[in-house]
């Protein structure tokens, strides 16, 4: 039964890692966006 519940708390740990993960990225691509539209002389909209 103890391995079970390691298993699950993994997993929901690993879960919890890819969601931080997937929303720096996100971020950072918005980021990015914001660069490109600067260089290019655009208007950035916030």
């Amino acid at each position: 039964m103890k391995n079970i519940k390691v298993k699950i708390s993994d997993k929901a740990h690993q879960n919890l890692v890819n969601y931080k993960l997937e929303n720096k990225l996100k971020t950072l691509d918005e980021s990015l966006d914001k660069i490109l539209l600067l260089m290019k002389g655009g208007k950035i909209k916030q």
